[in-house]
């Protein structure tokens, strides 16, 4: 086998290995993406017809929980927002999710501001700095 053929042979097969390389990492991070966009967003929505809420979202779970793999059944609100600053505002879709029961709604809510009342902010905005 000559010079030449032996480097184009091992140019090949260095081309076929980072190819492989690229598509792996590629698959891997298609797989990381989608698995936090379902983790955060549910598979299916259910809404009213009517845009109101349901009259007994209790026995609407129970009906969905009983179906096979269905894994949580969680209700939600989506309310609209607008987000504001000194200098811009825009339009946000709020995603509620609603406490099964008062009394546990109420310790998550106490702990949610505690968890915010013990961060500190990491940097004032650029308006802010003066």
């Amino acid at each position: 086998m000559r010079f030449t053929s032996f480097i184009a042979i091992i140019g090949i097969a260095a081309g076929v290995a980072g190819l492989v390389v690229a598509q792996a990492i590629a698959k891997g991070f298609a797989d990381e993406m989608r698995d936090k966009v379902l983790k955060n967003t549910s598979h299916v929505t259910i809404f009213d017809e009517s845009n109101s809420s349901f009259a007994n979202p209790q026995i609407i779970n129970q009906k969905i929980e009983r179906i096979e793999n269905v894994q949580n059944v969680e209700p939600t609100t989506y309310e609209s927002a607008v987000i504001s600053s000194k200098e811009n505002s825009s339009y946000a879709v709020l995603r509620i999710k609603k406490f099964p029961a008062k009394e546990q709604g109420a310790k998550e809510i106490i702990r949610m501001k505690q968890k915010t009342k013990d961060r500190k902010p990491k940097s004032k905005l650029p308006s802010e700095k003066k």
